[in-house]
């Protein structure tokens, strides 16, 4: 028997009704034998029930429903309450039936003796009985559409062939109700940007794509059995765990009930904790009682919905997350559940290979800027970056002069000062615009994602001495900008370059010049002679 993590093997007997009764065989077909003695009068009595999850309808193998121990594995339901009424036979007790879902038992009435136990942690409680006769059994812990135990009639002590009985009685009754809780506790993690859920040419909605600094909410969906709150009160125990990556923060949490928007209430309905970005939820009796009362059908699923922030200094790359539940029912049967591993093992876009593994992912772009003829790098040209439907509309939106958006395009935000994102080549010619938003694409290109998104860059100042380039530049934003990198020229400015002009001063003026140089370096000479002389 499974119990809290371990398998244990109990005495039992599969038992779907029990009716005992003499010679005669009752309910479910279980066989009474004539004991050759009367029962005696100082043995205990007790019916000693054992809970277990499985189907109703089934025995297992290699057991026997005779009201003796049996050895049988299974797992064990505990805060299951059944009661022992005593009834009294209206004529033959051959003729009582307990009663079967809608249709009422017959043959017999009840009295006021009623014993009442809950199954303990193992499954199990002994019902004790004080006065021989026959006892109605039945299960009070009820779920809504979770197949309890049927009714059964017990007749204690119990006469029996079992090697168990005492001078042919068994005086302590096992039976082995069974309840099915084979609920669904299946997990699921998807992401969404704002309020719509991504479904790009993957046909996946576990990648998304966000500037740097951009919100992302992660949709953190559990099944909710039914069983987590009985009929008559309990309640099971709901935790949700998510470590974010380092580059996430937590900004926000919300909630579904299928798609329907639940509002639960911290403190009342649930716990949170976001300490060094470990997201820790526990629903409380209330909250989970809450949920439990959103459902329309037995198949609508609990969404947490997470939203965080992604850092404003990520460059690029990918950020997989993943999620756990710890889930008891109110029977104490383990629900709990994983979505997996939270590194993402595929490259966005692969329609070939779709991932398990949610994840928001960004891009960044080199530029180069070199002389048009040297060829070398060149420092102090500021681009900034433009997002545009076409070429065309990102020129028009650098000619205008104007930093205002238009319908077709607008220029990039910087993720850190908010401003137009801006940035001037340094000795090396080079810089990098990181944190940028991908576009969700259908195919991978080798170890690349192709995933990759065109934007517009405008030179906005060229370097010292040089023209500056007035046609905005195509250049590709990828998760692997060492793959996109653009090189820009520019041309030096004209009146920075100094030719000699044709017809100057010819040999003529270069002698003059040469002579002029040669009498100056005489009189220092002498001068310097003289000196000495003196």
């Amino acid at each position: 028997m499974k119990l809290l993590g371990k398998t244990t093997s109990l005495k039992a007997v599969s038992l779907l009704s029990v009716a005992l009764m003499t010679s005669v065989s009752l309910g479910a077909g279980i066989r009474a034998f004539a004991a050759t003695s009367q029962p005696d009068t100082t043995s205990a009595r007790e019916i000693t029930v054992h809970a277990l999850q499985g189907d109703p309808s089934a025995n297992q193998s290699n057991t026997v429903n005779d009201g003796s121990e049996q050895d049988v594995t299974g797992t064990p339901l505990a805060n299951v309450t059944y009661t022992a009424t005593m009834i009294t036979p209206t004529g033959s007790a051959a003729d009582m039936v307990a009663p079967n879902g809608s249709t009422a038992g017959s043959g017999y009435t009840t009295t006021s003796t009623v014993v009442t136990g809950t199954t303990d942690a193992t499954g199990t409680v002994n019902l004790p009985i004080t006065t021989d006769g026959y006892y109605l059994l039945h299960q009070v812990t009820t779920v809504n559409g979770v197949t309890s135990m049927q009714d059964a009639i017990v007749q204690v002590p119990l006469n029996s062939s079992s090697s168990q009985a005492k001078d042919g009685w068994l005086y302590d009754i096992n039976v082995y109700p069974k309840t099915n809780l084979s609920q669904d506790n299946a997990v699921n993690k998807t992401v969404e940007v704002g309020d719509n859920v991504l479904n790009d040419n993957t046909k996946t909605d576990k990648q998304a794509t966000v500037f740097a600094g951009s919100d992302i909410t992660w949709n953190l969906t559990s099944a909710f059995s039914d069983s987590l709150v009985t009929d008559d009160g309990v309640v099971g125990s709901f935790e949700l765990t998510d470590t974010l990556n380092s580059n996430l923060t937590y900004k926000a949490i919300h909630f579904l009930v299928g798609s329907t928007e639940l509002s639960l209430s911290e403190g009342t309905d649930y716990t949170l904790t976001t300490t060094d970005g470990k997201i820790d939820l526990k629903l409380t009796d209330t909250g989970i009682k809450a949920v439990k009362a959103a459902k329309t059908s037995a198949t609508d699923k609990f969404t947490v919905n997470l939203t965080t922030t992604v850092a404003k200094d990520y460059k690029y790359g990918q950020i997989g997350n993943s999620y756990s539940t710890t889930i008891k029912n109110a029977f104490g049967l383990d629900l709990s559940n994983t979505t997996g591993s939270s590194t993402p093992d595929t490259l966005p876009g692969d329609s070939n290979q779709p991932t398990d593994v949610p994840e928001v992912y960004l891009g960044a772009l080199k530029i180069k800027k070199i002389d048009s003829v040297a060829k070398t790098p060149l420092a102090g040209a500021t681009f900034k970056l433009i997002k545009a439907d076409s070429q065309s509309a990102a020129q028009a939106l650098a000619d205008s002069g104007s930093t205002t958006a238009t319908a077709s395009a607008s220029y990039v935000q910087n993720p850190v000062t908010g401003g137009d994102y801006g940035l001037t080549t340094g000795a090396d010619g080079e810089i990098e615009f990181d944190g940028l938003e991908l576009t969700d694409s259908s195919s991978v290109s080798g170890a690349t994602s192709t995933a990759n998104t065109h934007y517009y860059a405008i030179e906005t100042e060229a370097p010292k001495g040089y023209d500056r380039q007035t046609v905005v530049v195509d250049v590709t934003a990828s998760i692997d900008p060492t793959t996109t990198n653009v090189e820009v020229s520019n041309n030096l400015d004209g009146s920075n370059i100094k030719l000699p002009f044709t017809g100057g001063q010819g040999l003529i003026g270069i002698l003059v010049i040469a002579a002029v140089a040669g009498t100056s370096s005489i009189v220092i000479r002498r001068r310097k002679g003289s000196d000495e002389a003196k």
